[in-house]
């Protein structure tokens, strides 16, 4: 399956159509803390999941599988949304380790679209900001979005501890250390998934089409298609910084990058990092 021409595809929906978005609340009417599983039907439900996350709620042992393909914002014009904000501004769901998603999230295969943040001070940012042990994302694409934070910047996780699985991006990530197209900082393990769009470096280090960096993490069976710009140190096509192991992957992106070690499917390996049958096409 050739999910970059899925991803190519639902794009130009996610942009024709303008079904209903989210009107900026959040809803966490659905949670019962005496249940294990839940479905979220709205973006008003989806926000609420970042409210419960972030105010301490890591929702360990319990499912939420989305039923529904949902927009954040109108996303006609998202390619331009560094200069001109939309509507709605997302937070991102789990903060750091003393608020973070531990769950499992099941995306059933349906996306999400117009992610919008612009925060170069914060970290952690992306769909999900951060997701720790025994945390699960899966079987979701996240679209026609513009994430830029600090450090640990990716369009469906910004910091994984993990596991991401059968996940797919297109969208513009930007920020300062570990940015990817798909996640920023990996120290769990992202399989089955496949990035597309454009990630952004300025004056900063570690920025891969796919993971920005993979700290002892595990990255299998996924490609990437995103192009990389700006200046700092350690570009890479496929993965910015990688001290884990890659193994079953490629990427197709280009690298027009000015700084040290730019260019290729991993911008620096260190001893402890491993690349099996994988590389740049």
């Amino acid at each position: 399956m050739n999910f970059l021409k899925i991803l190519t595809v639902i794009t130009i929906i996610a942009t024709i159509s303008v079904a209903q978005t989210w009107n900026g609340a959040a809803n966490t009417d659905w949670y019962n803390a005496e249940q294990n599983e839940f479905t979220i039907a709205t973006a008003e439900q989806l926000a609420g999941l970042a409210t419960l996350v972030n105010g301490g709620n890591n929702l360990k042992n319990k499912t939420i599988t989305l039923q529904n393909n949902i927009f954040l914002n109108d996303t006609t014009d998202w390619q331009n949304w560094e200069n001109a904000a939309p509507a709605n501004t997302w937070t991102a769901i789990g903060k750091d380790t003393n608020a973070a998603f531990r769950g499992t999230f099941d995306g059933a295969g349906h996306t999400v679209s117009g992610v919008y943040i612009n925060n170069a001070s914060a970290d952690n940012q992306g769909f999900f900001g951060f997701v720790n042990t025994d945390g699960v994302v899966k079987n979701l694409s996240v679209i026609a979005s513009f994430v830029k934070g600090r450090k640990n910047v990716g369009i469906v996780v910004g910091n994984n501890n993990s596991l991401v699985d059968n996940c797919h991006s297109n969208g513009k990530t930007a920020g300062k250390q570990s940015v990817g197209g798909i996640v920023g900082y990996n120290s769990g393990e992202t399989t089955n998934s496949s990035s597309a769009g454009a990630v952004y470096g300025k004056g900063g280090k570690f920025y891969g089409g796919f993971v920005g960096g993979n700290d002892q993490g595990k990255i299998s069976n996924s490609s990437s298609s995103a192009s990389l710009g700006g200046r700092g140190m350690f570009f890479g096509s496929f993965v910015g910084g990688n001290d884990g192991k890659i193994s079953n992957s490629y990427s197709t992106g280009e690298v027009n990058a000015r700084g040290m070690f730019s260019g290729g499917f991993v911008g620096a390996n260190t001893r402890n990092g491993t690349v099996i049958d994988s590389g740049k096409r």
